[in-house]
């Protein structure tokens, strides 16, 4: 019997059907639990953990790992941005920049 790749329990050929191809699907249940599991990896349950924008700025993921108080990373002043004129905006205490332009 062959089984069907789901993710969260949708099947992935439903949402290439509906969405169409390429297609990138993420699961924000996997998310939550690596980010759970990272953060109690560490010993002092206030260290801050943050997302490099620059492996993946997809909005959606920004939005959901947010959520959760992370910081963000960014290499340079162009780095927090997810698309043309689209600005991902932590707060300001969470944004750390790397690269030329820190300031």
């Amino acid at each position: 019997m062959a089984q069907e790749l789901c993710v969260e329990g949708r099947p992935a050929a439903g949402l290439a059907r509906q969405f169409g191809t390429p297609l990138y699907v993420y699961s924000s249940a996997w998310m939550l639990e690596r980010l759970q599991s990272l953060r109690s990896a560490f010993k002092r349950p206030d260290t801050l953990v943050c997302y490099a924008l620059k492996a993946n700025p997809n909005r959606s993921v920004c939005r959901i790992l947010a959520e959760q108080g992370i910081g963000a990373e960014v290499v340079s002043g162009g780095g927090n941005h997810s698309g043309p004129g689209r600005r991902i905006s932590p707060p300001t205490d969470r944004l750390f920049r790397r690269g030329q332009e820190r300031g």
